[in-house]
């Protein structure tokens, strides 16, 4: 990055760099296994027999509850159709919220998707106590899904995906530009957009700042809070008999390093920014693992240490290796040579040259 700094030195505005999107999951650890849901029914809750019904009547309660949360709240419940952007349809919801300086839910989407889930097995097995019912089987199925579409007081706009069948699965959508947004206007910091990148600023070093505060806890905190109001709900013997309290796991996450430009000469080149994106699948279990303090500044370099199986990328690495090419993308062979001072052109990651 220093080389590609000095060779345009002399059109930067400025330089910053935060998480981009970010993709996480949040387990019932208690409910991971059939044993679990077993213990969990029959221990705690005092089922004898797990059948389909019982099961199935965990999903009607929350099913309920969903709708009747929608309905008092005067918040769109729809079945999401395909070929619709979620996004754009569900964008002049949040913009009314925004004017009206509103936080919360602003739309929800209902989807048949694909999940994990439990159910009896065909032949019934006679217990040591007596009892006669089948055995639980994990596996995948299609059934009900919601997207949760609210706006944060901390993180901005985000998405929940909740799960309505046992273990109540949930991924969570959000954007670390979105969370720099909302904290710049909490300071009073002037700064305009384009898009969700910032293209000019009233304090840069407080805009560095706040994109470094983003971490674990705040993110978690967050999730916390969204996750208990909207998730299934759970008695307080039920969350201490079985343990049932999310972790987190860190599924993707993008980090941004961006470049603002001043207007050069040549009317094509305006903004431009590089982002390199890690991805990993799951995580350490555990909240104190979820993001680590004594790791988060080789995190803020674009480390992704929420491997399961100790898979891991650095942002400088790939930068290196996707220099030439981002370099290329960035110009897009729109300026002369000239103006570039560079007549001999730059070389690319095969070793020849482009056309400068």
């Amino acid at each position: 990055m220093e080389l590609f700094t000095k060779l345009f030195a002399s059109w930067l505005i400025f330089i910053y760099h935060c998480f981009d999107r970010m993709v996480l999951s949040g387990y019932l650890m208690g409910l991971q296994r059939p044993g679990q849901v077993v213990y969990w029914l029959r221990t705690v809750k005092g089922i004898e027999a797990i059948t389909k019904e019982v099961l199935s009547e965990r999903t009607r309660r929350y099913v309920g509850w969903v709708e009747s949360y929608a309905r008092h709240r005067a918040i769109p419940l729809e079945w999401a159709e395909k070929g619709v952007n979620k996004e754009a349809y569900v964008r002049p919801y949040l913009r009314r919220m925004e004017r009206a300086g509103g936080y919360g839910v602003y739309f929800i989407f209902q989807a048949h998707e694909q999940g994990w889930t439990y159910r009896p097995g065909h032949l019934p097995v006679r217990q040591p106590d007596g009892s006669d019912y089948p055995i639980l089987h994990k596996h995948r199925s299609r059934y009900r899904f919601y997207y949760f579409y609210l706006r944060d007081q901390v993180l901005g706009p985000m998405v929940i995906r909740l799960g309505t069948f046992i273990p109540f699965e949930a991924s969570y959508y959000l954007n670390g530009h979105s969370y720099v947004a909302q904290e710049l206007a909490r300071q009073g910091v002037a700064f305009r957009q384009d898009d969700n990148a910032f293209v000019g600023v009233e304090d840069v070093a407080k805009l560095q700042a706040v994109a470094d505060a983003l971490g674990g806890e705040v993110i978690e905190k967050r999730l916390e809070h969204w996750t208990f109001l909207l998730g299934p709900k759970f008695t307080v013997e039920d969350r201490r008999g079985a343990i049932l309290e999310r972790s987190y796991y860190l599924h993707q996450v993008e980090y941004s390093r961006n470049f603002v430009f001043q207007e050069p000469s040549h009317p094509g080149v305006v903004r431009a920014q590089l982002r390199v994106g890690t991805v990993g699948a799951g995580g350490r279990q555990g909240r104190e693992h979820f993001w680590r303090p004594e790791a988060a500044s080789a995190e803020r370099q674009g480390t992704d240490d929420a491997g399961a199986h100790g898979r891991s990328a650095r942002v400088p690495r790939l930068l290196e290796a996707r220099m030439a090419e981002a370099i290329c993308q960035v110009l897009d062979l729109l300026a002369p040579r000239a103006d570039l001072e560079q007549p001999g052109g730059f070389w690319t990651a095969q070793g020849g040259r482009t056309s400068g």
